[in-house]
């Protein structure tokens, strides 16, 4: 019925894109859209610390976490049971996170290749990076079904689309 995934970002300062941005965290946001529900929500209490740099790929780094507590539908009820034992065990863990691997360039943005872990679970994913308006935008597709929330589903029914937004100073 819902599921969600979110991770991460935000920092005090990074080079990006060939500039020095500084991170608004306060308003950093996690999205996501469980898409065979048609149910969508956000994360807050976003923390990451972002750095890339053009010139230097190998050196950089996108680590984050999401606090999963902060989980909201707009659905009081519905956002109570996801943070439940049934879904994300709020109690037992509530936080996710990202750590990336390899940064790589692409077209206009960047690839973040990494680890996101939810649960007791960790997979691979890989964040398409772009910066637009002033914010940095990371977006990635799972499926909640990989990290043991909402097991009672086929796993191409429990697709997420994740897009974590951090506005830029």
């Amino acid at each position: 019925m819902k599921k969600l995934i979110a991770i991460l970002f935000v920092a005090v300062s990074m080079t990006s894109f060939g500039q020095n941005f500084n991170l608004n965290v306060s308003d950093a946001s996690v999205y996501f859209h469980y898409v065979s529900e048609d149910t969508k929500g956000s994360l807050s209490g976003v923390t990451a610390k972002v750095n890339i740099d053009p010139s230097n790929l190998g050196a950089s780094t996108v680590t984050g976490t999401a606090d999963v507590t902060t989980l909201t539908t707009k659905n009081k009820t519905r956002d109570k049971h996801l943070q439940s034992a049934d879904f994300f065990d709020a109690a037992k863990f509530p936080t996710m996170k990202f750590v990336s691997g390899e940064i790589t360039k692409d077209g206009d943005g960047y690839k973040a290749n990494g680890k996101l872990t939810i649960k007791e679970t960790t997979k691979d994913v890989t964040f398409a990076v772009s910066e637009k308006d002033g914010v940095l935008r990371f977006k990635t597709t799972i499926f909640s079904e990989d990290y043991g929330v909402a097991v009672k589903k086929a796993r191409e029914k429990s697709k997420v689309i994740i897009i974590v937004k951090i506005p830029v100073g």
